[in-house]
């Protein structure tokens, strides 16, 4: 059965071979809340998942269609990548959280699997639709800046677009909801 989740007026529906849900979402008793009411400054990956029983994700949406200058600076001086990191790093915090809460929002147990055991694949995919970002060499390089920035986790880093690389997000249709930059 398939997921469907939105964000940042686009909507997110992964197939049947993801377990996902929205991380950052408003229910309180997520790891992130739980954190965030707690530790001010928190930040939050938009979507937590795992694919084929291979693979974990964490996934972050950026929107800047029509938004082009306010966010020039963000990407080309990295503070994007800064961001991301951020939120990478406060989620992993979230994932701790719910391993010892023993929750049921998520398998937390089989998560933490894939952060600790280098064998394990993880992947940071930063879904960013901008106005500039037209090609695989512009999103390649935002994908390097959260890459450096997140050295330290060793993680593989994507960055995809609906109109590029989208096919590096495997197993998810991602579609504009009414609000979106250039829809109605």
């Amino acid at each position: 059965m398939s997921t469907t989740l939105e964000e940042e007026h686009q909507r997110f529906t992964f197939d049947d071979q993801w377990v996902v849900f929205k991380y950052d979402s408003a229910t309180p008793d997520t790891g992130y809340f739980s954190i965030k009411n707690a530790v001010e400054g928190t930040k939050a990956c938009d979507f937590l998942g795992e694919y084929a029983g291979a693979t974990a994700y964490f996934i972050e949406v950026k929107d800047f269609r029509g938004f082009r200058i306010q966010n020039k600076k963000r990407l080309s001086r990295g503070e994007l990548a800064a961001e991301i990191a951020q939120k990478v790093r406060d989620t992993l915090a979230g994932v701790l959280s719910g391993c010892r809460r023993g929750d049921d929002t998520f398998r937390w147990d089989q998560l933490a699997i894939y952060l600790t055991r280098s064998e394990r694949e993880l992947l940071v995919v930063l879904c960013l639709e901008h106005d500039d970002m037209k090609d695989k060499v512009r999103l390649g390089a935002q994908a390097e800046l959260v890459r450096q920035k997140l050295a330290w986790l060793k993680p593989k880093v994507r960055v995809v677009s609906q109109s590029i690389n989208s096919h590096k997000l495997p197993g998810v249709v991602v579609t504009d909801l009414p609000g979106a930059a250039g829809h109605a």
